[in-house]
């Protein structure tokens, strides 16, 4: 559930809501299809194969969010 103060303006996201957007972040970046599955504690690098120029895309598309 995510929740925002009128008087501070920030969003609070839960664990749930952060981990389902990372996993469809990666997977419109990387062209996983909908039904792969991404463990929370999945490494970018070593488990996902990602590279450099991944690693870019998903500092990217983190910081459009």
């Amino acid at each position: 559930m995510r929740t925002t103060s009128a008087a501070t303006a920030t969003s609070v996201w839960s664990r749930n809501e952060i981990l389902q957007g990372v996993q469809e972040m990666l997977q419109r970046i990387f062209a996983l299809g909908s039904d792969a599955s991404i463990r929370s504690e999945a490494r970018l690098r070593d488990d996902l194969n990602v590279d450099s120029v991944g690693m870019v895309d998903v500092v990217i598309s983190v910081e459009d969010r």
